[in-house]
């Protein structure tokens, strides 16, 4: 399981610099309407430029698990995030066909324990579960990277109570923040995008420098 994950990486650039910062896991945005989408030909020349200690996480909304099969059997990810209104089928079909761990994404909306609750319900009905669960903040119309905060409050009650896998907690996440939402949220696993940007899709790396090395002393205290 990775500690650190830098979202939205566009470039060559970017991902290098992310690597030797210390993040352990990049992600590729594959949804057409995000600002930080990237082509096949881009996510292969990002996996190759990293080493096989950072983990590659494949990003995509309500896309058919079988279109998303075809992108990893090119890109080869390690782990795929689906960040839309996907099923719990569309975990099982996932974990069955691919060698992908899967991570569920939720915006916390008002009741999102409860949308939250019932998806894990039928993940146990279908014999399944996803290997971790994000939880990221919430804009109308919008499926991650818009800065956000998610809220910690809610996010610290519900997550024991629901017994949620691998709680990997996002939303608005800055240099600034994220050694506090670490301690407050007790997550296993951190993820930015927009927090770390100095535009949609180009990383600051003064920026990713200061968010890795503050959350990492936070984890490492925990």
């Amino acid at each position: 399981m990775f500690r650190i994950k830098i979202c939205g990486i566009t470039s060559v650039e970017d991902a290098v610099a992310v690597e030797q910062a210390g993040a352990d896991a990049i992600g590729l945005n594959f949804y057409p309407k995000s600002k930080r989408c990237v082509s096949i030909e881009q996510a292969l020349e990002i996996r190759s430029a990293v080493s096989d200690k950072v983990q590659i996480v494949g990003l995509f909304v309500n896309m058919l698990p079988a279109d998303i099969e075809l992108i990893h059997d090119q890109v080869n990810f390690d782990w795929v995030q689906l960040h839309g209104d996907e099923s719990a089928v569309d975990v099982k079909c996932l974990k069955k066909f691919t060698t992908c761990n899967v991570m569920r994404a939720f915006r916390s909306k008002d009741d999102w324990e409860v949308e939250i609750g019932k998806f894990l319900h039928f993940c146990e009905l279908n014999l399944t579960a996803p290997d971790a669960v994000l939880i990221d903040g919430y804009k109308e119309g919008e499926y991650g990277g818009t800065g956000d905060v998610a809220d910690w409050g809610s996010i610290k009650r519900w997550t024991r109570k629901l017994e949620i896998p691998n709680l990997v907690l996002a939303g608005g996440l800055t240099p600034v923040n994220v050694a506090e939402a670490i301690e407050f949220v007790s997550p296993v696993a951190v993820d930015t995008a927009s927090g770390v940007e100095s535009s949609p899709g180009v990383k600051d790396h003064q920026l990713v420098h200061e968010f890795v090395e503050n959350a990492a002393k936070s984890f490492d205290k925990m």
